[in-house]
């Protein structure tokens, strides 16, 4: 049984996705009224936490919609009220609003962003860094594995070993051995 959304990637939970409504030039509707004419498209901006330099920004293709499914429903219920998943920095009491606006420049806009933080991105926000990660852990309950993924993993992990180990005994044991005998050499005289 597949998982509830197989679209998304790894990683995608710590990706900052907000749809916004845009327009695009329509040639048919242009050419038909004699003037330039822009239709309303959905659009996505794909940021990524703590890179103010890495942001896609595009149209919403099929594939983005299954992808981000939950960022795009509930950005149409709410239609753009920017909503987010997770605590706004702004409401946590570890941050002053000095922070809150740096870390939005660096595309960090909740608290489970900052406890998601790899180290490579924890050094770009500067002095600080790991503590405020760490308190956004802490805050969070962020452990920084999924236990029953890890659980499944050493299970599956203890399978192959025994595997291993009876191919081994196959291979070194007195298993009979398949196939046609080898020919015998014919006696010299």
């Amino acid at each position: 049984m597949q998982p509830l959304n197989h679209f998304r990637k790894a990683g995608d939970e710590s990706l900052l996705v907000s749809f916004y409504e845009g327009k695009v030039p329509s040639q048919y509707e242009s050419e038909k009224q004699q003037k330039e004419v822009f239709l309303p498209a959905d659009y996505i901006r794909i940021a990524v936490p703590g890179d103010k330099h890495t942001i896609i920004d595009t149209l919403v293709t099929p594939e983005y919609m299954e992808r981000f499914r939950p960022e795009y429903d509930n950005w149409k219920h709410s239609q753009g009220n920017d909503s987010m998943n997770g605590t706004p920095l702004s409401a946590w009491d570890k941050m002053n609003p000095y922070q809150v606006a740096e870390l939005k420049i660096m595309n960090i806009q909740t608290v489970e962003q900052i406890a998601g933080l790899s180290d490579a991105q924890v050094q770009r926000i500067g002095m600080g860094g790991y503590q405020t990660r760490d308190a956004a852990r802490k805050f969070v309950g962020y452990t920084g594995n999924d236990s029953d993924a890890v659980k499944a993993l050493a299970e599956q992990n203890k399978s192959l070993q025994e595997q291993i180990e009876q191919l081994k005994a196959m291979v070194m044991g007195d298993t009979p051995k398949r196939g046609r005998p080898a020919k015998a050499e014919p006696a010299e005289a």
